[in-house]
């Protein structure tokens, strides 16, 4: 299988500026939602367990996994539209796992 850099596929797409700005955020989106389940599993830890630590509901972590939208979504866009980039990493002891 021959893997193509999305860079590359960019330049060749006859879809819009627009268009692919969209997909790229709503792609970022996704992967942050992941990483906050993934991390929470990789963890070991429920819902409940962590929203007893945060302090707040568990129904509340669900709807932080799941938001659409999140703090640090708009910020890397907001960043982004500054001409710079937001970088965010989770350290776990011996791991370091980039976020955005």
């Amino acid at each position: 299988m021959r893997v193509h850099k999305w860079s590359e596929i960019k330049k060749r797409s006859k879809l819009s500026p627009e268009r692919i700005a969209q997909i790229e955020r709503e792609s970022d989106e996704e992967l942050l939602r992941a990483d906050l389940k993934t991390l929470r599993e990789m963890a070991g830890k429920t819902q409940t367990e962590v929203a007893k630590e945060v302090d707040v509901s568990q129904a509340e972590i669900s709807r932080a996994e799941g938001r659409e939208e999140n703090h640090l979504a708009f910020l890397k866009r907001y960043v982004k539209a500054l001409g710079g980039d937001v970088e965010v990493y989770a350290r776990f002891e011996n791991r370091l796992i980039r976020l955005y």
